[in-house]
């Protein structure tokens, strides 16, 4: 996943600003304090405020050169950060400043910062125990002058010049997670623009730092004040009452724009536009444009702003009447006896006379008429659609509340519960009371759900606050019958115990408490009184990744009492959000990719209830928006469907689309933007169009949950212009067709989603069900052994209906190929209880070099008749894909998609990429004279069959290539030996990086995300596009491949020339000669099934052999090694602490830490102190870290709860953790020990205060480095003070070796004596 930290430009701030009344980047949070930029002016219209702010910013513009000029800076100078009250205590800003002040220890208060440069952030300590410094610096003017500066910094600043305050504001900037990445929204440069009035001679400006998450600090003597002047407009004229603000075109806002204009270009051209827009009114703005001309008014002239006022009201109410015009006229035609047409449209003229009278003399929000005539829009809009409205009068709607997910992706929201609370709700439209359904749950969190086809229960995703998964609950409308559906296997607590502990792989997911349990979630009901739902019972993660923190889930079916569970589906990444249609079928969102980016397409699908049946239904060949999903079949429209288009990340929220499948599904024309000012794009891309301009922006408005009330009418969360990520910005909204959004609900405490009328909808028709072989359990069936009796037959009326240009007779055969999901059981290593990341390759568990990421299986061929039929039999349950073949078994075309096939399923196709509206020709397919084929081996193979380079290439490379294409002539390139790499071998990762073949590279980074989603022609990719083939085919001296060869170079070549054969076994070469290392893959393993190794011996205990000893019972410069061994440590900035008994300690303070080094590698370490923390803030408190972070760095600490850590670099950013099961967070003071053996079946084990505190299985096989690590710190958060430790430590003894729980024991009790 990529990671990302970005801070915004100002030009973004003004964007998210264009929308947003209350708060700023430079200002966050409503009540905030806000020091108004020194130039503007506020005036009692908007009109007047910008004129006399363009004045003064006129005249500060030609002032300010010779006030630069005329000053000279010194050097910054800083304070330590310390507790507020301390800094306070030390720095007496309106005393003066005193540069030669000491701290209680001698130390010096100040300290120069020459390398701070001025203009450019520059990094302050975060966040900590320490919340405050103070900054100083001095200037030096020739005359007096004043001087305007930009200041940015902190959560808050307070500003003194020369012993005066003369400034202060908040400063924090909101920052959070985007996707896989953090993103701070704003700036630090010019948050503040203040003026300093200098005198002649010395002048001291003293700055008092609030110190905030954002840790850096910005000033600048020649600021840019202008984003700073439009933030202050917006906040003092919020856009929802001036319509200027957000018609005028972004230009204006740019440095170079409206208030440096010394003509009236931008105002003329935003006049002309918007009178198109204001309908008859648009003659009296064009009127008032041209004696505008006629008078040749100059660009100080109050009317030009007057009229781009008057200008944007007219547009923006004629807008909102044409829409609500439109909406109203629907209902009336569709409800003629129900609905006030008649007189709701007549109000609507009487509205827009009175709009043109208004228009005929001045039309401006500082004006009571023009105010109340634009409140009555919203009043009329709500009255109008919702109130009145047939498909919502005195209706109940049923929704969820909930936080707002903080999920880094759209597929794995629930793993990300941040906070709890919430509930099922009801609303009332009629009196807008709100109850809870499901009161006995209070405290939990509520996921999705379905109502029942009769409206009297309702089932949803729930989870307690507690270690476990969600649960599918059913509950009575009225709230009695409460009931789980669904429990956890038999065998959670082995489930949990054998995957949950190596989710640290990604350092977030172990945060939030996720932990690999079942989650059972995304419930609908069938029509045969069963129940779908989504699942992780499948036990298999994402591709994209090495490590193991990202589960997937697919689609369940279980009966209504929740037996009978069994899947429905088997897809190799993420299925979601099933809503049933009106023809009995399932619609959901499938996460797939067969040869495309990871993120180009994640499609919807529909499927029959009993599994068979699946076929696409949109969005295979789409790529943006990446996601479809929370989709719902129109009502009386089976080929119309609204959902959410939204990003792989950062979350499910996006845009509306409106699917017409009427219009060709292989392009974009089904799509309809129902919030044309919204879209998403790109792996990771939430858009807003902003004053004419699209940007990437993060603030609302955004979408979810569409509920189609009719083809014109639906239900929606949204947030309006809060954080896409905000936990209680999403409410109910309806949206229409017209453009109309209406708010209905809002809590202002937590979002609300998931909207739909509480009242009986249509069941379904019950679709008969295939017979099932045998009852199935609650889990995938995952061995192959237990399937290969389940088949299905597959007819295909002719393979060249779609092969455009491919000649009758050029397809032979058909290969039948399989896309394997990655279990959970291969992303965690079961010999070394540490997951995969140190085989990770291009962001996937290693299977290519920058191809495709998954592993395959070749589970036979059959033939296709000359007139393009084949009928055969394919397994059931299983990811199947074709590729067509000629005469030499090399692809023609393959099919960059799968499907599931039931058991005694008899699906047929047309063609090969065909339309599916495309009817066969009438005629009797030549298959169907005979009985169905069954799969058969490639010539000189066997079949299913693995597909491995090391067996199926490599042998062929060394009987025909090496002996003249290796390391003895450098000429001969490339070198086709099969000597072994860190993660491939020799001719592999030649030949890939040679271009030789012609693969689809999937992954390794966001931009290939989102490739290869559209169709392509026949012969595009695979043998018949390769170098290597048409090298061997024009002839290479004498190499004559034979037929066995042949096709297993073509076929290696076909399916994207894979390497790796399985998902399982090491492939670093790191672990070479370990049992493990790179198996030969069988097709049982290839399918996904753990191999077995034998168990290995534990390792003879290392004796314990001490290597150093710091007492750290002093405030010494150095710390004596008192070992003897001379291990001398360099202490920084550490202060003596009281110890346990007043004994003396070394003081940690985040900045404080002992430098140390030179202990060598060990296979076995162990390492005892005594501490007492005062804080944990972080994640992972330093007590002992390596520096750096290469194999084998150990890093010793504290985690947030207090729990002892231990983690292990396994290479590049690969870390083995292992954990305490026992907390020291009590203030007190602990003796812990950590005892890590690395050797192959070695242990960590944890002992405090003497007693064994936790053991696991370690066996990297590697030893572990201690040449260089700090006490205390971390050499990499060197300007993180806030994430080292915070309190006190003594007594650190290190030895090579392991401690014996004896001697454990007795290391404790000696600091009690």
């Amino acid at each position: 996943m990529p990671k990302s930290g970005v801070v915004l430009s100002a030009v973004f701030v003004l964007s998210v600003l264009a929308h947003r009344c209350q708060g700023s980047p430079a200002c966050a949070g409503q009540g905030a304090e806000c020091a108004k930029p020194a130039m503007y002016a506020r005036k009692p219209t908007l009109q007047e405020s910008l004129l006399a702010t363009r004045r003064q910013y006129s005249a500060w513009l030609a002032e300010q050169p010779a006030a630069r000029q005329a000053v000279t800076f010194g050097p910054w100078f800083a304070t330590p950060a310390m507790p507020a009250d301390q800094a306070d205590r030390q720095v007496r800003p309106e005393l003066g400043v005193d540069r030669h002040a000491k701290l209680p220890g001698g130390q010096a208060l100040w300290t120069a910062r020459h390398e701070w440069v001025d203009g450019k952030p520059f990094g302050l300590a975060g966040k900590s125990a320490a919340t405050t410094l103070y900054l100083s610096r001095s200037m030096t003017a020739k005359r007096p002058v004043r001087l305007t500066v930009g200041i940015g910094g902190g959560d808050r600043l307070e500003i003194w010049l020369n012993a005066k305050k003369i400034a202060s504001g908040d400063t924090r900037l909101v920052s959070g997670r985007y996707g896989c990445g953090e993103q701070v929204d704003g700036t630090r440069v010019d948050q503040l623009v203040i003026d300093l009035d200098l005198r002649s001679g010395d002048n001291v400006l003293v700055v008092r730092v609030t110190l905030a998450d954002e840790p850096s600090f910005c000033f600048s003597p020649s600021p840019g004040p202008v984003p700073r002047l439009w933030e202050q407009v917006r906040r003092d004229f919020p856009a929802a009452q001036n319509p200027l603000l957000d018609l005028v075109h972004a230009s204006w806002f740019d440095v170079q724009g409206w208030f440096a204009a010394r003509d009236c270009t931008l105002e003329q051209q935003l006049i002309e536009r918007l009178a198109a827009d204001c309908g008859s009114d648009g003659a009296s703005v064009r009127t008032g444009l041209d004696r505008l001309k006629q008078t040749k008014a100059g660009h100080d002239e109050p009317g030009w702003l007057d009229l781009c006022v008057k200008a944007s009201v007219l547009a923006t109410l004629h807008r909102d009447l044409a829409r609500l015009r439109a909406a109203v006229n629907a209902l009336g035609q569709s409800f003629r006896n129900e609905y006030p047409a008649a007189e709701l449209l007549g109000r609507l003229d009487a509205y827009q006379r009175r709009l043109s009278i208004l228009a005929g003399d001045r039309l401006d929000p500082a004006d009571e008429a023009t105010r109340r005539l634009m409140a009555e829009m919203p009043e009329m809009r709500r009255r109008m659609l919702v109130e009145l409205n047939p498909l919502l009068r005195h209706a109940e709607i049923l929704f969820v509340k909930r936080y707002t997910y903080n999920s880094k992706h759209f597929y794995d929201d629930f793993q990300h519960i941040h906070r709890w609370g919430g509930n099922v709700c009801v609303l009332s439209l009629a009196d807008g009371r709100v109850r809870e359904v499901a009161g006995q749950l209070a405290g939990g969190v509520f996921d999705r759900y379905d109502l029942s086809f009769d409206a009297q229960h309702i089932a949803f995703g729930y989870r307690r606050p507690k270690p476990e998964g969600f649960r599918i609950w059913e509950i009575g409308v009225d709230g009695s019958g409460l009931r789980p559906l669904t429990r956890p296997p038999a065998d959670e607590d082995r489930r949990i115990e054998k995957y949950g502990r190596t989710s640290y792989g990604d350092g977030f997911y172990g945060s939030m408490g996720y932990r690999f349990w079942t989650d059972d979630v995304h419930p609908c009901y069938l029509p045969d009184g069963g129940l779908c739902f989504a699942s992780t019972r499948s036990e298999h993660g994402v591709l994209c990744t090495p490590a193991h923190y990202l589960a997937c889930t697919n689609l369940f079916r279980m009966d209504a009492d929740g037996g009978g569970m069994r899947p429905l589906s088997q897809g190799a990444l993420s299925e979601f959000t099933p809503t049933m249609m009106e023809d009995g079928r399932i619609l959901y969102n499938r996460w797939e990719y067969i040869y495309k980016g990871i993120a180009a397409v994640q499609p919807l699908w529909i499927t029959r209830p009993d599994g068979s049946g699946n076929e696409e239904f949109y969005g295979d060949n789409i790529a943006n928006p990446g996601v479809l999903w929370q989709a719902r079949q129109v009502p009386g429209h089976p080929r119309l469907a609204v959902c959410i288009g939204c990003g792989h990340e950062p979350l499910g929220v996006g845009q509306v689309l409106l699917l017409d499948l009427n219009k060709n599904k292989r392009t974009h024309e089904p799509m309809v933007n129902l919030t044309p000012n919204v879209k998403t794009e790109n792996l990771r891309g939430l858009f807003q169009l902003r004053n004419g301009v699209w940007r990437e922006d993060i603030y609302g408005p955004f979408y979810a949950d569409p509920y189609p009330l009719s083809d014109k009418f639906f239900l929606v969360a949204c947030n309006p212009d809060k954080r896409y990520n905000d936990e209680a910005a999403y409410g109910i909204h309806l949206l229409d067709v017209f453009g109309n959004r209406v708010p209905i609900y809002h809590d202002p405490n937590i979002s609300c989603w998931q909207p739909m009328p509480l009242r009986p909808r249509m069941k379904p028709p019950v679709l008969p069900a295939l017979p099932q072989p045998q009852a199935a359990g609650a889990h995938v069936v995952k061995g192959d052994a237990e399937k290969r009796d389940a088949v299905a037959t597959v007819f295909l009326s002719d393979v060249y209906r779609g092969l455009d240009g491919v000649k009758p007779g050029t397809v032979k055969y058909l290969r039948v190929m399989e896309q394997v999901p990655k279990p959970w059981a291969a992303e965690v290593d079961p010999l070394r209880d540490e997951d995969r990341e140190a085989d990770g390759f291009g962001g996937h568990l290693c299977v290519t070099w920058n191809a495709h990421i998954w592993i395959a299986v070749l589970r036979g061929i059959v033939p296709v008749q000359e007139d393009g039929s084949a009928c055969f039999e394919a397994p059931a349950r299983r990811n199947l894909f074709f590729q067509a073949l000629d005469k030499d078994y090399m692809e023609v075309q393959r099919m960059r998609t799968f499907i599931n096939l039931e058991p005694g399923e008899r699906r047929s196709c047309v063609g090969c990429h065909e339309h599916r509206t495309q009817a066969p020709v009438s005629r009797v397919a030549a298959a169907l004279r005979h009985a169905p084929a069954k799969l058969a081996a490639q010539p000189g193979e066997v079949a299913p069959r693995p597909l491995d380079y090391a067996a199926d290439v490599q042998p062929v490379l060394d009987r025909h290539c090496v002996r003249c294409h290796s390391e003895k002539d450098p000429k001969a390139a490339p070198d086709l030996r099969g000597e072994l790499t860190t993660l491939f071998n020799r001719s592999y990762e030649n030949l890939m990086q040679g271009k030789f073949v012609n693969t689809i590279q999937e992954w390794n980074g966001g931009d290939w995300a989102m490739r290869h989603a559209a169709a392509v022609p026949p012969y595009t990719y695979g043998a018949h596009a390769s170098r290597l083939v048409k090298l061997l085919k024009e002839g290479h001296y004498d190499v004559r491949l034979s037929q066995e060869e042949w096709i297993k170079l073509v076929t290696w070549i076909d399916c994207g020339a894979p390497y790796h054969g399985s998902y399982y076994g090491r492939r670093n070469l790191a672990y070479q000669g370990q049992p493990d290392f790179r198996p030969t893959p069988t097709v049982e393993s290839a399918c996904g099934i753990p191999p077995s190794y034998a168990d290995l011996p534990a390792p003879e205990p290392l004796p314990a052999r001490l290597l150093a000893w710091w007492r750290l019972d002093d405030t010494a410069a150095v710390a004596v090694d008192a070992s003897g061994q001379g291990h001398e440590a360099k202490a920084v900035g550490v202060q003596r602490g009281e110890g346990r008994a007043a004994r003396g300690a070394a003081r940690f303070d985040g900045n404080a830490y002992l430098e140390c080094g030179g202990l060598g590698a060990h296979e076995a370490l162990s390492m005892a102190l005594w501490v007492k923390a005062d804080s944990l803030g972080n994640q992972w408190n330093p007590l002992l870290f390596g520096n750096n972070a290469r194999p084998g760095t150990v890093h010793f600490s504290l985690r947030s709860d207090g729990a002892p850590n231990v983690a292990i670099n396994t290479g590049d950013w690969n870390w083995t953790h292992r954990r305490a099961r026992v907390s020291v967070a009590d203030g007190k003071w602990h003796h812990v020990a950590l005892v890590c053996d690395a050797r192959l079946n070695g242990k960590a084990r944890f002992y405090v205060d003497g007693q064994l505190a936790g053991e696991s299985r370690l066996g990297l096989g590697r030893r572990l480095d201690l040449d260089g690590f700090r006490i205390g710190a971390w050499d990499g958060w060197a300007t993180q003070p806030a994430n080292n430790f915070h309190g006190e430590i003594a007594d650190v003894r290190v030895y090579s070796g392991s401690l014996t729980p004896e001697e454990a024991a007795r290391l404790a009790a000696k600091g009690e004596k």
